[in-house]
């Protein structure tokens, strides 16, 4: 990557431009999007465990992919002969499942953003290393394209709680 990369505690003035500002903004909002779709499974999983007659506080699990193959196997209990709602299932824990790689990526993997260059406009930028690759693969993430992903996290939230809506 370049030298255009920045990261945080480089005090350069375009950090308080307005893009920049819009990109960090973006990144927060990511993650409070993330924290509702979250929140959506693990009141699925309370809900469908309730309507088994499960008693007191059942313990959710650990992490985000314990608790989307509970209530995966929990939604797959109670629409055992509906196709139709299988089949969304399937859709929404795979999009789910694409879309928590993604922001982990970014959240556990952030190496720095830039205010915008000749590759245009700002971006944050993040590293997937792993024991197969010797080098860490830098991977830029643009304004738009984090407002898509945002976007795409809110719209998966909808769908698991209009899913649960019909069970």
């Amino acid at each position: 990557m370049t030298g255009s990369t920045q990261t945080f505690g480089v005090a350069e003035p375009a950090h308080d431009s307005p893009e920049f500002r819009d990109l960090m903004a973006g990144v927060g909002y990511l993650m409070f999007y993330w924290t509702l779709l979250d929140r959506a499974v693990l009141d699925g999983i309370k809900h469908l465990r309730t309507f088994e007659g499960e008693a007191g506080n059942s313990k959710a699990r650990a992490t985000f992919a314990e608790r989307l193959a509970e209530w995966q196997a929990l939604v797959s209990q109670r629409s055992r002969r509906n196709l139709q709602t299988a089949n969304m299932l399937g859709d929404l824990a795979s999009q789910a499942e694409r879309l928590n790689r993604k922001r982990k990526l970014i959240v556990q993997s952030f190496t720095g953003a830039s205010h915008g260059n000749e590759e245009g406009g700002p971006a944050i930028y993040f590293a997937e290393a792993g024991i197969t690759v010797p080098r860490s693969a830098q991977m830029r993430l643009s304004l738009p394209e984090l407002h898509a992903l945002i976007e795409e996290v809110r719209l998966c939230r909808h769908a698991i709680e209009g899913l649960q809506k019909l069970l």
